[in-house]
């Protein structure tokens, strides 16, 4: 349901997958309250407040991996 609302609205959803996933597991395990701790009562409204908030996460990379390890060791 969450994520069938995020997709409805008019934005890059798959470059947001993992922040909305992040956005909507934080919601649930803070009781489906806000950062400032005030209740969500419409969760609709919230998210659409939220989205432009919203950053894509940076795809994993196996070059930075690799100039980690050899900067700093294989630790």
């Amino acid at each position: 349901l969450f994520h069938d609302f995020a997709k409805s609205l008019d934005i890059d959803y798959e470059k947001l997958k993992e922040s909305i996933d992040e956005k909507y597991n934080t919601w649930v395990k803070d009781g489906w309250r806000d950062g400032n701790g005030k209740e969500i009562t419409d969760w609709h409204q919230s998210f659409k407040n939220t989205v432009p908030h919203l950053k894509p996460w940076p795809k994993k990379s196996t070059q930075t991996t690799t100039v980690v390890k050899a900067k700093f060791g294989k630790k």
